[in-house]
């Protein structure tokens, strides 16, 4: 799943990986935030993004906007390394270049909508197994982060989509974990076979 934000913020793209034999669905997420941008916001919002950079949990690309360049770069290495069989996009998001050119790699993209009728069923999986404890990630201080500034919002018929309503914090790692799940989802089980060796 990814959550091309807008050039002065926080991209976040998540690998989802799926152990059939215990049904733990494993999480890789990857962020990048241009460096001015960590700058001020470590300092305006309090939020550790400049630890977080020291610590190799978040990319930064120079300038003061998003090098969709190096993020192209890095999720083009990465799917390749992981067998990565399709990944998932805002299909209202307005970077359609980005988009083109991960096509264009040879990567499939493809279009997923942030709205209930698209996020329900992934957001019902999501909570089902995290309470399970069948969804892990790489202890990553951004996605714990942004786990806990997320909320849900509910619709008439008791569907649920992620909400930052709560918060005014980031929560792309989790709308990009819920996309490449919703994906996963509709796929054969085997696409999303965790590979053996896990994330090493």
């Amino acid at each position: 799943g990814l959550d091309l934000a807008s050039v002065r913020d926080i991209t976040a793209f998540v690998m989802l990986f799926h152990d059939e034999a215990t049904d733990t669905w494993y999480v890789l997420p990857k962020f990048w935030i241009p460096e001015e941008s960590m700058r001020i916001r470590a300092k305006r919002d309090r939020v550790d993004y400049d630890v977080w950079v020291r610590q190799g949990w978040i990319q930064t690309t120079e300038g003061d906007r998003t090098d969709y360049k190096k993020v192209r770069a890095d999720i083009d290495e990465s799917a390749n390394r992981f067998g990565i069989k399709q990944i998932a996009v805002d299909r209202l998001f307005q970077g359609e270049e980005t988009c083109h050119e991960l096509t264009n790699m040879g990567h499939d993209v493809v279009a997923f909508g942030q709205g209930f009728l698209s996020m329900a069923a992934p957001t019902k999986r999501f909570d089902e197994l995290f309470f399970a404890k069948q969804f892990e990630h790489d202890g990553s201080p951004v996605m714990r982060w942004m786990i806990s500034n997320c909320s849900t919002e509910e619709d008439a018929a008791g569907n649920r989509k992620p909400s930052k309503k709560k918060s005014a914090e980031k929560i792309d790692g989790v709308v990009s974990a819920l996309m490449a799940l919703g994906i996963g989802m509709n796929q054969d089980s085997n696409i999303y076979e965790f590979a053996k060796g896990g994330l090493a």
